[in-house]
């Protein structure tokens, strides 16, 4: 494994340190978060966009809009 410098820690960690932004992303968000979407959904939208709240929260809108125009083949029973 490559040490790459980055401090190792929990999911549980990692979400008490940024408790405020995924705070903030749910409040830009508001009533377009699904119910059945957690913090750490929001978490993987926040590291994944460098833990900016409102580019994370942009990035979950276009992936919601995916889902919702692809959805006949992505939960579809058999592939595309």
């Amino acid at each position: 494994m490559v040490d790459h410098g980055i401090p190792k820690m929990s999911v549980k960690e990692k979400l008490a340190q940024v408790e405020d932004k995924v705070a903030e992303m749910r409040k830009i968000l508001k009533d377009e978060i699904q119910p059945e979407h957690d913090d750490i959904l929001l978490l993987k939208f926040l590291l994944s966009h460098h833990e900016d709240p409102e580019e994370a929260a942009t990035w979950y809108r276009k992936a919601m809009a995916f889902r919702k125009e692809n959805s006949s083949w992505l939960y579809a029973e058999e592939g595309p």
